[in-house]
C-alpha cells in the first residue's frame, strides 16, 4: 500500500522531484521495505527515521515469550506487527535489506531518544525491563544504521520523540533537495564506509537481552500468586504485576512470611506493545535476602505477568552467547568467574550447580501463523556452573521464529539463591540460517 501511495504522490507532481519521507517507529522500517523490496527506490531521495527499531525491540520478544503468552493473547497484542519486530526477525530483515543493491539509491538519516519518560509513564516500564539506553520501547543502538548519519539523540521517549516541537528542527534542513556538493560527498563517503564493514560494529540483539529480570505469568482466576528469590547485596527490586484488568489488591510477603505494607501505583498502558495492560508497581529498597511472595487479587478472571527487576551488580555476571555459524547455531550460558568475599579464596564459578529450565515456542513465518502457539522443546537441565550449551537448532527447521524463555536458578558465591529469566528470539529463514 505504501509503495502504491508513493507512486501516486510522485506522479501527481509529474516526477519533477524525488520525495523525502519521514517515518516514525515502524514507519521507518515500512518505508525502507517499500523502497528496497517493492521497487520504489528511485522515487525517494531521503528517508528520515525517528525512533525506528531497525534491529527490533526486546519488548516484542517479551510479548511472544512463554510466560506472558496468556496475557498477550487476552490483550490482543500478538499481531503481525509485533511478530515482525522480534529481534531475531529484524536481524534477518537487516541481512536481506542492507546488502540489497536498491538500498544505496536512497539517503537515510536517523533520530533517537534516550529517555524512559517520567516514572510510571507507559514508556518507563519498557525501559525498566530492557535496562539499556533506550526510549522506553526501542534501544538506541537499534535505531541506528551503519550507513545513516544520526541527526539527533535527545532526552525524548518513544511517545514524544515524534512531536514537532521536539525534533522537527532537527531534520528540517534535510527536507530540502541537495543544495551543495558537500552533501553528495557526504553520501559517497558513507557508501565507502558501508563497503568496509569492519569500521562499523553492527548492533547485536543479544546485547539487549536482560539478565536482571525474573518473569512469570499465566491465567488468573480471581487471584494469582508467585514466589521469587532475592540474592544478597541487591540494592532495590521493582515488582511490576501486569494484568488485563486492574487489581483490587496487591500483597507482598517477605522471607519471614510477614505481609509487607506497600503502596502500589496503577497505570494502564495506552500505547506500545502491551497496550491495554494494567501495571501495578512496588519498589523496595535494600530488600531482605530470601524467598518473597506476591499475590494479586482481581474482581474478575484475567491473565497476568510478573516482572521483578533486580538492581544489582550480580546481573552483569550472567552472559548469554551465540556460538557456531548461521547453519550450526547453538546457544550457551556463561557465568562469570568471580572471587569469593574475604580476599583469600581462589576465583570460583557461581555455585556448585545451576538449574536451567527453558521453553522454546516456534511460530512459522506464514500468513496468520503469528497467532499460533506451540512448544517445540521443553527441558530442565542441571549442570555444573561453567560455559554450557543450552540449545541447538534442529538440523531440519521450518522458517519462522524460535522464541526462547530461559529460567535460571543457582547460588551466588555467598550461598544465596538467585533467579533470573532470559528471553531471546531466533529467526530461521527458508535456507535454514539462524539470525
Amino acid at each position: 500500500m505504501l509503495a502504491g501511495q508513493l507512486q501516486r504522490i510522485h506522479d501527481h507532481f509529474n516526477g519533477q522531484r524525488r520525495l523525502v519521507v519521514v517515518g516514525y517507529s515502524k514507519g521507518g522500517i515500512d518505508t525502507q521495505t517499500a523502497l528496497v523490496h517493492y521497487g520504489k527506490q528511485d522515487l525517494v531521495s531521503k528517508v528520515i527515521t525517528i525512533g525506528s527499531p531497525h534491529y527490533g525491540s526486546p519488548l516484542a520478544d517479551l510479548a511472544y515469550n512463554d510466560w506472558l503468552w496468556f496475557l498477550s493473547t487476552l490483550l490482543g497484542t500478538r499481531n503481525e506487527a509485533v511478530y515482525s519486530l522480534q529481534t531475531g526477525y529484524m536481524q534477518n530483515f537487516r541481512a536481506q535489506t542492507d546488502s540489497h543493491w536498491a538500498r544505496s539509491k536512497t539517503r537515510y538519516y536517523t533520530i533517537a531518544g534516550n529517555s524512559w519518560g517520567p516514572i510510571y509513564y507507559p514508556t518507563w516500564y519498557g525501559g525498566l525491563y530492557m535496562g539499556v539506553d533506550s526510549d522506553g520501547v526501542v534501544p538506541v543502538s537499534s535505531t541506528r544504521l551503519g550507513y545513516a548519519p544520526e541527526l539527533g539523540l535527545g532526552s525524548w521517549h518513544h511517545l514524544n520523540v515524534f512531536n514537532g516541537r521536539n525534533t522537527f528542527n532537527v531534520f528540517l534542513s534535510r527536507l530540502m533537495p541537495y543544495q551543495t556538493s558537500s552533501e553528495e560527498n557526504e553520501m559517497n563517503e558513507l557508501e565507502e564506509l558501508l563497503r568496509h564493514q569492519e569500521s562499523y560494529i553492527e548492533p547485536v540483539a543479544s546485547d539487549w537481552v536482560s539478565t536482571n529480570v525474573l518473569v512469570r505469568g499465566g491465567e488468573m482466576r480471581g487471584e494469582a500468586e508467585e514466589r521469587f528469590h532475592v540474592e544478597n547485596d541487591v540494592e532495590k527490586i521493582s515488582i511490576n504485576f501486569l494484568s488485563a484488568h486492574p487489581l483490587k489488591e496487591l500483597e507482598v510477603y517477605g522471607p519471614d512470611q510477614k505481609k509487607v505494607p506497600v503502596t502500589f501505583s496503577i497505570q494502564q498502558q495506552e500505547d506500545s506493545i502491551f497496550a491495554g495492560a494494567y501495571h501495578h508497581v512496588v519498589e523496595m529498597e535494600q530488600p531482605q535476602q530470601g524467598e518473597w511472595r506476591v499475590r494479586g487479587l482481581s474482581h474478575e478472571d484475567s491473565a497476568y505477568g510478573l516482572l521483578v527487576t533486580y538492581h544489582s551488580d550480580f546481573s552483569d555476571q550472567i552472559q548469554l552467547k551465540d556460538i557456531g555459524d548461521k547453519k550450526n547455531w547453538q546457544l550457551s550460558i556463561e557465568l562469570e568467574q568471580v572471587s569469593m568475599q574475604g580476599g583469600n579464596h581462589e576465583p570460583s564459578w557461581l555455585g556448585e550447580e545451576i538449574e536451567i529450565s527453558y521453553y522454546v515456542r516456534f511460530v512459522p513465518d506464514r500468513e496468520g501463523a503469528y497467532e499460533q502457539q506451540g512448544i517445540v522443546m521443553q527441558e530442565e537441565v542441571r549442570t555444573e556452573s561453567k560455559p554450557t550449551t543450552l540449545f541447538t537448532l534442529p538440523a531440519s527447521t521450518e522458517a519462522g521464529i524460535y522464541n526462547m524463555t530461559l529460567d535460571l536458578k543457582g547460588m551466588t558465591p555467598e550461598g544465596a539463591i538467585f533467579e533470573r529469566t532470559i528471553i531471546k528470539s531466533i529467526y530461521v529463514n527458508e535456507q535454514g540460517q539462524a539470525f
